[in-house]
């Protein structure tokens, strides 16, 4: 088995076909918001942030519909949202495009602008040359300074649709002999007793040794965090993934505390009696009755 869980490359035409027909009809009304607020939000930084938000939920959508297409291919997922972002991108230009020339209620023909990709190319033309908000005082923003912001816009919502999409698809485990997604069995947190890089290198060594030392501790303070995945149909597949979250005391009475938050490890492969010793230290239940007896009699 190997140590970390990875996806096994399956897929289905009809898994891909759902992880884009779930971008494609999320990207229609998202690219109608980003353009609107585009024009109509006069921050620069909000508008920045909206491109960010922007590519973010087109990523998700896409995603989420390859994980309900039970798609297990990266790759897969990679192709998926860099061609949903793209349209997306795309459809967000066209939309642009007609809040500005059109006054009052759209009709359907001004939706025909979408399959018309010529045209929008020959409209954005005339826009570079002639210019539209400026990124300072009163001046539009026009040739190569527009192109420039236009390619980071390009580059950032397909760029991060692309890599959402993928995060999105990493997140469980699948089981491919039961075809079903392991769910998240337990949040467990703790007291970090241990911690950083000697916390992984123990469980990736498989050393639980220290697992029943653990305390339980609520999330609001400093703890280390396992999530525990499982398939509930067989109980064969468990992965878990450990964030910790340590808290750096203020320096000086005017100064704050600093909360550092970090992933130590993703989807490690654990056994059945591995997950089950995590969940009974979670729960404040000591070693089972059958192995306390072995042991006492080992002794």
């Amino acid at each position: 088995m190997d140590l970390y869980y990875k996806h096994s490359g399956r897929f289905t035409p009809f898994g891909v076909l759902a992880g884009l027909f779930a971008g494609i009809a999320a990207s229609a009304p998202l690219a109608w918001l980003y353009s609107y607020g585009i024009i109509h939000v006069p921050y620069i930084k909000l508008r920045a942030l909206s491109t960010l938000f922007f590519a973010l939920a087109i990523g998700w959508s896409t995603g989420l519909g390859l994980v309900w297409g039970k798609v297990r291919n990266n790759s897969i997922a990679a192709l998926s949202g860099f061609l949903v972002s793209t349209w997306a991108l795309y459809a967000s230009w066209v939309f642009w495009l007609l809040q500005l020339s059109v006054v009052g209620s759209y009709t359907l023909k001004d939706f025909e602008l979408l399959l018309q990709p010529a045209t929008v190319w020959e409209i954005v033309q005339r826009v570079r040359g002639i210019g539209t908000w400026g990124t300072s005082g009163s001046e539009n923003t026009r040739g190569t300074e527009l192109t420039v912001i236009w390619s980071i816009e390009a580059l950032t919502v397909i760029g991060v649709g692309l890599l959402t999409a993928v995060a999105v698809l990493k997140r469980k485990p699948f089981c491919d002999n039961c075809d079903s997604w392991c769910k998240r069995s337990e949040r467990l947190v703790f007291l970090p007793s241990i911690f950083g890089q000697n916390l992984k290198q123990r469980l990736e060594a498989k050393d639980f040794s220290f697992v029943e030392k653990l305390v339980p501790t609520s999330e609001k303070f400093a703890h280390i965090r396992f999530d525990l995945f499982s398939c509930s149909t067989c109980n064969m597949l468990n992965t878990i993934s450990v964030n910790q979250l340590l808290i750096q005391p203020a320096k000086s009475r005017w100064s704050q505390a600093k909360a550092e938050r970090k992933e130590l490890l993703s989807l490690l492969n654990v056994t059945p009696e591995e997950a089950a010793l995590i969940r009974r230290v979670a729960l404040g239940v000591g070693q089972p009755p059958a192995t306390a007896a072995s042991m006492a009699a080992a002794k």
